[in-house]
């Protein structure tokens, strides 16, 4: 089972991203999963859930078998992706990937 997360930049995060440049305020971030937006506490439930869901990697394993996908901004602070892989690390999900994006 594969999930993904996703964290941008919002549309009202300030002059910095507005003139091209990085904002670095973690409040000015969002999270996203499957086109909804989350708070951490949201975020880490869901992933929760859908980490029982998927079930164990194998047998006696405590470990999950969701893989997670996190797509991030090239100019996402990286406490904000780092507080999502210690979100997974919380549910035993250890299989993730990471994907950054290039603004256009």
């Amino acid at each position: 089972m594969r999930r993904g997360a996703r964290w941008s930049e919002r549309a009202d995060s300030g002059a910095p991203a507005r003139n091209g440049g990085e904002c670095r305020d973690p409040a000015h971030w969002q999270r996203s999963v499957l086109g909804r937006q989350l708070t951490p506490a949201a975020f880490e439930s869901q992933l929760a859930g859908a980490a029982a869901d998927a079930g164990r990697d194998s047998a006696g394993s405590k470990l999950s078998a969701l893989h997670l996908l996190v797509r991030a901004d090239e100019h996402a602070p990286y406490g904000c992706v780092q507080a999502l892989f210690e979100s997974a690390a919380r549910s035993a999900v250890y299989k993730l990937e990471l994907a950054a994006a290039r603004r256009p």
